[in-house]
């Protein structure tokens, strides 16, 4: 939306000689009201800066602006790729978990490859870098943060899907408050929640049976 904005009116001068525009494209724009976008124009008015006399800001704002449109339009370009390409792919019931979209269900699939190449659930988690650390001292173990090894980029994957679930499946989002509760830290929540997830499509897969909101 603010890539949008800056492409139509790329300096400050230009907001402000468009004000009203400016204000009736905020306030379309979703989490904006009328009042939030007077406000941000109001501020404009206020604020304090060099005056660019020769529109160099304007310019080098354009630029940059239109670069990202670039890329905003070739990433949507790819993503309808991926998705035509994908839509001919056998059914793989990973798809049948609540948040599981296209691009996700792709990458998880063309990075794993076959998911009998792993005999058990932890060698899944391990290959992600998602298994927690222990440390021995003595006769006592200690469980550390997670071994960070193995495929970084689907490690990123799990964690994001991490954060969608909690809008889809209500036990992650119950999991979720209540280590919150007990004073863990959200990143180190949504890692457990990653975790799980791996193991969930660990199991799906493996099995070849659809998502039920009974698995563990």
């Amino acid at each position: 939306m603010l890539v949008e904005l800056l492409y139509r009116f790329p300096s400050r001068k230009s907001l402000l000689e468009h004000r009203d525009e400016v204000i009736k494209f905020l306030s379309s724009s979703r989490g904006w009201s009328e009042d939030k976008a007077k406000f941000l124009v109001l501020q404009l008015e206020s604020s304090i800066g060099l005056t660019d006399s020769f529109d160099t800001d304007s310019t080098i704002i354009s630029t940059l602006v239109n670069n990202l449109k670039i890329l905003k339009d070739s990433i949507k370009d790819i993503d309808k790729q991926i998705e035509k390409i994908f839509s001919s792919f056998p059914h793989n019931p990973i798809s049948t978990i609540p948040g599981m979209g296209n691009i996700t269900q792709a990458t998880v699939i063309s990075e794993i490859g076959d998911i009998q190449k792993f005999p058990t659930k932890e060698k899944f988690v391990s290959f992600l870098g998602l298994d927690p650390v222990i440390r021995q001292s003595g006769k006592s173990f200690h469980y550390g943060g997670i071994s960070k090894k193995g495929n970084s980029s689907l490690r990123r994957l799990f964690y994001n899907f991490a954060v969608r679930t909690l809008r889809f499946i209500p036990k992650y989002r119950l999991k979720y408050d209540e280590m919150k509760k007990r004073g863990k830290h959200p990143k180190v929540i949504l890692t457990a929640i990653a975790r799980k997830l791996a193991e969930l499509v660990y199991a799906i897969w493996k099995k070849g049976v659809d998502f039920d909101p009974s698995m563990p």
